[in-house]
């Protein structure tokens, strides 16, 4: 019988552990050659899984997004997988350590910045940890999952940089499915052209929130689990995403865009005395995180700007 399996990217909530965590920042340059580099840092990640206790992929990730994900796959028959910058296509049960990894340009532990646009080193950084890494696990990436399983169904949510850095694998992959537009959907906010994904894609959008509620940030993987409640329960040979996709588009066109909410803006030192309080109750807290409860409370301030004003803070209480 067919599968149902979600793919959905990794996040940057980490549990902790009794190791520190293994960081690409500390491993590569980011001026080197992708190649190169992932190949480093591959082997970096066998060492310390040789090396450090391990635990499953599935009990690394927290937060929101992971919480939803993971209910998907307990209450329901579905496999889950995830899209991990540091591992590559992990299994909910793979064997990983903690680390820090991302495709997101403004992170110190983003891929190397040499080689082309971002969404170009993202895709080639996803296939040199297919062959490195990825060559340990049964499945090393996407393309390998789907020529296994090609009757199987596949339901990919992330944010457009992930969808950009797997873009290629997908592709290669899906012509192994005997019927690519009843078994794939993509889900994504990603505003640009997707090209050959487009058929296969339904957008993510603010509004969206209204009926699925929960955040911008747990959007994507909430939309996968309003798709799949569609079919769960059916016949799997009854299964036609294209339809599902036709049929929540025309829906949720009539709901109306969410009002843009007024916000004081900020300057940088009211930012960073922010930042400094909220460390203070929350020490672990992400920039990303904490820049979603500055806006929540309605404060305004530019993203890169507050996230430069967040590091500063936050390198001069460890100093």
């Amino acid at each position: 019988m067919s599968r149902i399996h979600l793919i959905t990217t990794c996040t940057n909530n980490k549990k902790s552990t009794d190791y520190q965590s293994v960081q690409l920042r500390d491993s590569i340059s980011p001026d080197e050659d992708i190649e190169t580099s992932a190949a480093l840092w591959s082997e970096k990640l066998e060492s310390a899984l040789r090396s450090n206790r391990t635990l499953a992929a599935r009990d690394l990730y927290k937060g929101g997004h992971w919480s939803i994900a993971k209910s998907i796959a307990d209450e329901h028959q579905v496999e889950l997988w995830i899209l991990s910058a540091g591992f590559g296509l992990l299994n909910q049960n793979s064997p990983v350590v903690n680390y820090q990894a991302t495709f997101t340009p403004n992170s110190d532990d983003c891929i190397p910045k040499s080689g082309g646009t971002l969404p170009e080193r993202s895709s080639r950084w996803w296939s040199a940890l297919a062959n490195h890494i990825g060559r340990t696990r049964e499945y090393q990436d996407i393309t390998s999952l789907m020529r296994n399983n090609p009757y199987d169904f596949f339901v990919v949510s992330g944010s457009s940089h992930y969808i950009h850095a797997i873009y290629s694998d997908l592709l290669t992959g899906l012509v192994s499915l005997k019927n690519p537009s009843k078994q794939l959907m993509v889900i994504t906010s990603a505003s640009e052209n997707l090209g050959e994904l487009t058929p296969y894609t339904l957008l993510s959008k603010q509004k969206m929130k209204q009926r699925l509620g929960g955040t911008m940030v747990t959007l994507n993987v909430a939309l996968a689990r309003h798709v799949l409640l569609e079919v769960m329960g059916s016949d799997h040979s009854s299964i036609d995403f294209s339809v599902i996709k036709q049929s929540l588009e025309k829906s949720f066109a009539d709901l109306l865009p969410n009002p843009i909410p007024e916000r004081t803006r900020r300057t940088e030192e009211e930012v960073k005395t922010y930042v400094a309080d909220l460390l203070t109750h929350a020490p672990k807290i992400s920039a990303s995180t904490a820049l979603r409860y500055f806006r929540d409370s309605g404060n305004s301030f530019e993203e890169k700007r507050f996230r430069k004003a967040f590091q500063e803070v936050l390198s001069g209480r460890k100093s």
